[in-house]
């Protein structure tokens, strides 16, 4: 049979090769998924063509139903990967009521053949006058190296008295020609040899490199990716087309469309597979559009086939002011679960619990002043590993004892999984700066990055059997945001976008002469500290960490340096400072422990700060160096003082509403502002300027005169804003931090290890 030859495209600035299932732009390889790939393949092979949408779906879909909406998604999903969403080149050319045609010129490219070819015949056998003209035609045979004849062999070489009682060969033309044929079929057998060689060494090396595709593509977010026991299918969530309702979903590896599992109004998270693989437990968020009336949160079972979902726990948690993320573990037996949930329905922390389906039984596993959560277990069903206070991973015995701590790097972690033998555990980890992938012994050590490590990692999932991981990327461009206010009672002008990149760009603070602009910017790959003009311009990269987490930037009153927290030594978040024109930072705290949230008193004597311990409180010291002395009693997190340098305002934790403030010289705590939130605030000389997330449909800007102690309401946020808000001096102009872009997929890496 001959050998198939698969050919390779050139179009534009991309280079397909069909052999190798690549498609790259230059030296950059661009992911498709096996659907999308055969898609370009089936448009480059009729490149110039008109083809309808019934011929495209019968081609690159022939055993499966697949609508015109599909096929015109994937039609969008191919014009992204090519840059057609970027203004560039048009390739695919929409025909309107009837298909598509790929209107780029398509050079096609043949592999080279080996120099000794051998014909197809359909018989089996070969005519060895065609291996002969072959041979002679050859490109090899040169002066260089010659092929030597038996007639232009040097008789010297092997002299006969060497051989006494052997006769000396003379070659006769017969012999010559039998031996021309002779060698001929040897050199093309060799090359045959070589060739099928090469060719299944190469997909045997090929079949072994780790390769990244996109699993899912999907508009808005896709979460918590499971393998089913027999790695065939993944379970995961998807908060829909508009992204307003999160559900669980199951989808067969080699499948494009999803099953669709759970409607209910209430967000369903966490799937997880029961040993058999016939069910699902997840999680049921309850809100305000259920229509039972429930509140908190419950586990529930669901067929992967669908149908009706049935109840196993109620009440696992309240609805506090955050929603606990986690996970559910089942046992080998299948016969109890394991979660992370409150005891009586408190808004305490979290801890991890066993339920006995049998009998029915809650039993505590862990009781921790942090939140426990992600529990999984291992394949052998012995030992139980979770996270610990969002940043430590923590192993135990599967039935309950001794805890055992594995990491120690105060590193958020955002996904855990064991490895098939169990022998190790994989994480993701923004250890190295981004999140990544991770692996460390289970039985402890060093953690050790895995390659390749994907980006932007959440939450993962790792096969039982065949070498694969799954976890989902998230990708969030936050950009800073202006609001110019009005002098008068006018309202205000439009939002408008101050400073942008595809990154991350938040916690944007004004200089007390409102000429600069210091904010926290992830452009260079991690966070750092960034110092812009007033008007978004002339951008200046304050600190290279390189890793670190960096973040509170805070103008000095006299605007020469920035006062921000890092977690640059030993992994624990002290207090810097950094001159406004960049060079070295000063390490001002020292103490064993976590300090946050840096401001400066109006003097420029004094830095207040956020100190943790059994309590969070604020305190202060020299910003020159010093000890530092302790400002509140009852519990604080973020502080900043008046423009008069009277009063120190300050909030607490995120379930402790309100703004308070006590005299800078000394005395009792006073609420002044209670019920609103405390993330999002910032002290101007007339008032208190806040961000209210619970309004509804949309965050609201709010504001309390100091004069009145009264609220108005400034503007409607049409978006998502984070922690991060400030005021200009005068009043006149608002920055905010606004999330403009949060998706996630889910990503397979095949041939894992």
């Amino acid at each position: 049979m001959p050998l198939e030859v698969k050919p390779a495209y050139q179009f534009g600035v991309f280079h397909l090769n069909v052999a190798d299932r690549q498609l790259k732009r230059g030296e950059s390889t661009i992911s498709l998924t096996p659907k999308l790939f055969d898609l370009l393949v089936f448009l480059l092979d009729n490149h110039g063509r008109a083809i309808s949408k019934d011929e495209l779906l019968n081609k690159v879909w022939p055993d499966s139903f697949v609508s015109e909406e599909n096929l015109s998604r994937h039609i969008s999903m191919l014009r992204k990967a090519l840059g057609e969403d970027s203004g560039g080149q048009r390739y695919i050319e929409t025909l309107p009521k009837f298909g598509y045609r790929f209107a780029e010129p398509v050079t096609l490219i043949q592999p080279a053949t080996n120099p000794v070819a051998v014909p197809a015949q359909t018989s089996g056998t070969y005519e060895l006058a065609d291996l002969v003209e072959t041979l002679d035609e050859s490109p090899n045979r040169s002066e260089q190296n010659p092929i030597l004849l038996p007639d232009e062999t040097d008789e010297n070489e092997f002299p006969a008295e060497l051989f006494p009682n052997e006769p000396v060969y003379k070659p006769t033309a017969a012999s010559r020609r039998k031996m021309l044929i002779g060698g001929a079929v040897l050199v093309a057998m060799i090359g045959l040899a070589s060739l099928s060689y090469w060719l299944v060494k190469r997909q045997s090396d090929a079949s072994l490199t780790p390769k990244i595709v996109p699993f899912t593509s999907f508009l808005n977010r896709e979460h918590h990716p499971t393998f089913s026991p027999d790695d065939k299918m993944l379970a995961f969530t998807w908060d829909g087309q508009e992204g307003d309702n999160i559900d669980i979903y199951v989808k067969l590896l080699d499948s494009e469309t999803p099953l669709r599992l759970t409607t209910d109004p209430a967000a369903d998270i966490s799937p997880a597979w029961s040993p058999d693989g016939r069910h699902l437990a997840f999680v049921r968020i309850f809100n305000d559009k259920n229509k039972d009336g429930k509140t908190g949160a419950g586990i529930y079972i669901v067929s992967v086939l669908g149908g009706p979902e049935r109840e196993l726990i109620s009440g696992i948690w309240s609805a506090g002011p955050t929603v606990p993320s986690g996970r559910l573990a089942w046992s080998s037996n299948g016969n109890s679960l394991i979660f992370a949930g409150r005891s009586d329905n408190s808004e305490v922390d979290l801890d991890l619990y066993f339920y006995d389906f049998q009998t029915q039984e809650k039993r505590q596993l862990t009781n921790s002043a942090e939140d426990d959560r992600f529990p999984t277990i291992s394949p052998d069903g012995k030992m139980l590993a979770f996270i610990r206070g969002l940043d430590e991973i923590y192993v135990m015995p599967a039935n309950g004892g001794q805890e055992r701590q594995l990491t120690f790097d105060n590193k958020r972690i955002f996904g855990l999984a064991w490895s098939p033998d169990g022998s190790e555990l994989i994480f993701s980890s923004a250890r190295g700066g981004n999140p990544t992938l991770w692996k460390i012994a289970a039985s402890g050590g060093k953690p050790e990055a895995l390659l390749p490590g994907g980006e932007q990692v959440g939450n993962l999932g790792v096969a039982h059997q065949s070498k694969r991981l799954i976890y989902s990327q998230t990708i969030v461009n936050q950009n800073i945001w202006q609001l110019e206010v009005a002098a008068t009672n006018e309202p205000p002008a439009s939002p408008a976008m101050l400073i942008r990149s595809t990154r991350q760009e938040l916690q944007p603070q004004f200089s007390a002469d409102g000429k600069h602009i210091a904010f926290v910017s992830t452009r260079s790959g991690n966070r750092e500290i960034w110092l812009a003009d007033s008007d978004g311009k002339k951008l200046t990269q304050l600190t290279r960490f390189n890793g670190p987490y960096a973040g509170s930037p805070r103008f000095s009153p006299d605007g020469s340096q920035i006062v921000f927290d890092c977690t640059c030594i030993n992994d624990q978040r002290d207090i810097f400072v950094v001159s406004k024109s960049g060079g070295a930072v000063r390490r001002l705290t020292t103490e064993n422990g976590n300090e946050f949230f840096p401001s400066w008193s109006r003097d420029g004597q004094w830095i207040y700060f956020g100190r943790a311990g059994d309590q969070e409180q604020i305190w202060k010291m020299p910003a020159a160096g010093g000890d530092a002395r302790q400002v509140t009693k009852n519990g604080a997190r973020r502080g900043f003082e008046s423009p008069d340098g009277n009063y120190l305002y300050f909030s607490k934790k995120p379930d402790e509403p309100g703004i308070w403030r006590i005299q800078t010289a000394g005395g009792e705590e006073k609420l002044i502002l209670p019920d609103i939130p405390v993330n999002n605030w910032a002290l101007s000389e007339q008032g208190i300027y806040f961000v209210n997330q619970k309004t509804q449909p949309r965050p609201t800007l709010g504001f309390f005169q100091f004069a009145t102690e009264q609220i108005s309401q400034i503007t409607t946020f049409q978006k998502w804003t984070f922690t991060d808000f400030t005021v200009s001096a005068d009043g006149r102009r608002l920055l905010w931090s606004q999330v403009d872009r949060n998706e996630s997929d889910l990503i397979l890496i095949d041939n894992f290890r």
